[in-house]
């Protein structure tokens, strides 16, 4: 189990649930507690009615040219009246968050 924290004040765990060396790291996202509605929209509960984030993971590919792909992904669920909005939610804070980590590890890695 990792315990993860976005900030000061956002926590979450993420649940080990598969891992291949070199290839594949996978997770569980557990939410213990509502700081991620308090910090960012009250309307959206991570393991709510309408809003499911489900597991995440990173994947390593190997390219031709020697240097290898790395990606991180997370799934989620909206179902909403307002899909179209917990869509852009969804795209645009969980996709920042990915581009801000993929940043710091190729900052890491240079």
């Amino acid at each position: 189990m990792r315990h993860a924290q976005w900030g000061e004040n956002i926590t979450f765990e993420e649940h080990i649930t598969d891992w291949q060396e070199n290839e594949a790291l996978s997770w569980e996202f557990v939410f213990p507690n509502d700081s991620i509605s308090r910090y960012t929209d009250q309307h959206i509960s991570p393991e709510g009615r309408h809003l499911r984030i489900q597991e995440g993971g990173y994947r390593l590919e190997p390219l031709s040219d020697g240097r290898t792909r790395l990606t991180l992904y997370t799934d989620y669920e909206a179902q909403t009246p307002m899909n179209t909005y917990a869509a852009i939610w969804g795209e645009i804070f969980l996709g920042g968050i990915q581009a801000n980590i993929l940043e710091i590890i190729e900052g890491r890695l240079a």
